[in-house]
């Protein structure tokens, strides 16, 4: 399953997802968008592939549960604060710490 979000405006600048949805997503894509705040379950989006965020510049950071999607294997970023990237390079560490040796890191 594949989900791209293009220019969303998202009530209060939140992007909320629930326990058990999208569980057999593999690539999520968010562009454009002034989200600040996401909010995720413990174990989002178990069956993730890719991330890519580009121009996302009010979001805050990823969450940190993303370190523990073992099926990751690229994160991109382009035109993102520097917390988004200094928050997917712990993400990228700690998959590294539980073996991931596939998973990408892509910031420009």
């Amino acid at each position: 399953m594949v989900l791209k979000l293009r220019s969303i405006a998202f009530v209060r600048h939140a992007l909320y997802v629930k326990n058990g949805e999208f569980l057999n997503l593999k690539f999520l894509a968010v562009y454009h968008s002034e989200i600040e705040e996401w909010v995720v379950p413990t174990e989002p989006f178990p069956s993730l592939e890719q991330l890519v965020l580009t121009d996302c510049t009010k979001l805050e950071g990823i969450p940190s549960s993303f370190g523990e999607i073992s099926t990751l294997k690229i994160i991109k970023l382009q035109g993102c604060c520097p917390n988004v990237e200094k928050l997917a390079r712990k993400i990228f560490e700690e998959q590294q710490d539980m073996g991931n040796r596939e998973l990408q890191l892509i910031c420009w």
